[in-house]
């Protein structure tokens, strides 16, 4: 049996949702439509130009400055797409904007935050044949505090609470499986959107075994998932 891979935000969303809509969800992973289109990296982007801005000490305008490069991107693919092109061109504008937007909400947010950038960390949770990748957007020191980011920028699609403590909890359980040790009060979301922190891992939390039984789960029902 091929691995089966998640997205941080992806698994989160997954686990809050119903039974019925998780075995749909697995359905259209097992027999994806359009294999170049992977949602767990549609912001990667976003998270690379925030590294930069801290790592470099730019002033919150540059940060405005990347966002009107991200418009005219946007505009430049609408204008030179061509009419058979004319989806994956919106798609791309689409995205371009999106990434101009969340720059802004970082800037109004999150700019004048003092973060030393240190090298990302790539803490996969695996169990069985499911593996979630789990690589935060943001890896820093803020005042003498090592701590993990994760960059929510899914606009006014707030995140739930239940999401929050499934990323936060897999954020935690990884980084400490794979040597990093940290306490929950290091493991961090930004809803960058509403501006707002959140930290909802605990050790030992029972969302940590609650995300270990969906995984068996997962693996348990993969074989047997039928082509719609």
């Amino acid at each position: 049996m091929d691995e089966i891979k998640f997205g941080l935000s992806e698994f989160a969303a997954y686990m809050v949702a119903g039974a019925r809509s998780r075995r749909t969800q697995l359905t259209a992973k097992k027999f994806p439509k359009d294999k170049d289109n992977i949602p767990s990296r549609y912001y990667a982007h976003v998270g690379k130009l925030v590294r930069e801005y801290h790592a470099e000490g730019h002033k919150p305008e540059w940060l405005e400055f990347e966002a009107l490069a991200q418009d005219a991107k946007a505009a430049a693919v609408l204008t030179n797409a061509s009419a058979e092109d004319a989806e994956k061109a919106k798609y791309k504008a689409d995205q371009h904007k999106n990434f101009a937007r969340v720059l802004r909400a970082y800037k109004r947010h999150f700019a004048r935050r003092k973060l030393q950038i240190l090298p990302q960390i790539d803490v996969p949770y695996t169990v069985g044949g499911v593996r979630i990748s789990i690589r935060p957007d943001l890896h820093v020191i803020q005042g003498k505090t090592e701590k993990v980011i994760k960059l929510w920028c899914k606009g006014e699609n707030r995140p739930k609470p239940d999401e929050i403590k499934v990323i936060t909890q897999l954020m935690l359980d990884s980084a400490n499986r794979h040597g990093h040790m940290m306490s929950g009060s290091q493991v961090i979301l930004f809803d960058v959107e509403a501006g707002q922190i959140h930290r909802g891992a605990k050790l030992g939390a029972r969302f940590g075994k609650d995300i270990l039984a969906e995984c068996q789960a997962i693996e348990a029902l993969w074989p047997t998932l039928k082509r719609r």
